[in-house]
């Protein structure tokens, strides 16, 4: 078999041909915050008000913490903040290498536990003016990645901005189509009209302006109980209520998780199912996504 022939690779072929893509890239992704900081130079943003990165995390995460500050820290764009909000008690389990970070810049907060929520929810309560951007525990960002998104925002001052981005598709009664059928980190950049929209997954970091989601975002007594596992939807329905568009910066971000950090999390919840449930919820309560916008915050019922 040659490639050169055109015939297929085997399955197996392209499955190492992944993981071994997989390894080298966690490999420099570890050479890279080992020789934290590397940026020698950052530039100011351009953006109106404070830029805030804002993240969560819990101690069976703790391990490979630093290593996603340290990449967060080292952005060739320098945010105003970056904020690290936690349970009230689990700062005191924190280890010597992320409180080290302090003295680069790090904010260590507490709130109350709102689960995965507590990247976003306690930062717009705290700086409801700021532009956000949010970013996940477990994952490598490159000097590049909060350039890439202030650029975004720059360009598109009224979106909410996603570095990967799913596109939902929806059926012909304007429901959304199961999970499993959606095109997972698409290239499109803005929704494809009529059936299909751009639907921003927190991993890859989300640029959230001031005031772009509805005021019903900060209620935990809703979020909890329509999306318990899932910010994602939450914060895309909130969006929506806003009137606000969603836009993807084309899939130009290098997904690199740390070895063994999958280990725990709401993922393996949220793919077996639970995903579909949430998105139900949201559409039983709220209506057809097409129809949002018309709702007040304070019809919660």
């Amino acid at each position: 078999m040659t490639i050169d022939g055109g015939m297929r690779i085997p399955w197996r072929i392209r499955e190492l041909l992944r993981r071994a893509r997989e390894r080298r890239a966690r490999w420099q992704a570890h050479a890279a915050v080992a020789k934290f900081p590397t940026v020698s130079r950052e530039s100011n943003h351009d953006l109106p008000g404070e830029l805030i990165v804002s993240l969560t995390s819990y101690p069976p995460r703790y391990p490979t913490l630093a290593a996603s500050l340290r990449s967060l820290l080292d952005q060739d764009v320098a945010a105003d903040r970056t904020i690290l909000w936690l349970d009230e008690g689990d700062q005191h389990m924190l280890p010597k290498q992320v409180i080290d970070l302090v003295q680069h810049g790090l904010e260590i907060r507490t709130c109350e536990d709102w689960r995965s929520y507590k990247k976003l929810v306690p930062a717009l309560t705290a700086f409801p003016e700021a532009t956000i951007v949010t970013a996940d525990d477990d994952v490598y960002y490159a000097p590049h990645w909060l350039g890439q998104l202030v650029q975004g925002g720059l360009d598109h001052p009224r979106d909410v901005v996603g570095h990967r981005v799913h596109m939902a598709l929806l059926d012909r009664n304007g429901l959304f189509r199961s999970y499993n059928d959606w095109e997972f980190a698409t290239d499109f950049r803005t929704d494809r009209a009529p059936d299909a929209l751009i639907f921003p997954t927190g991993v890859g970091g989300v640029l959230y302006p001031p005031h772009a989601l509805d005021p019903l975002v900060v209620r935990s007594e809703a979020f909890l109980r329509f999306c318990p596992t899932n910010d994602d939807i939450w914060f895309f329905w909130m969006a929506k209520l806003a009137g606000t568009s969603h836009r993807g910066l084309g899939n130009v971000h290098e997904h690199i998780e740390w070895e063994g950090s999958q280990d725990v999390g709401l993922l393996h919840q949220n793919l077996a199912g639970n995903n579909d449930r949430q998105v139900a919820a949201m559409e039983d309560h709220f209506g057809k996504v097409g129809d949002l916008g018309m709702i007040s915050a304070n019809e919660l019922t």
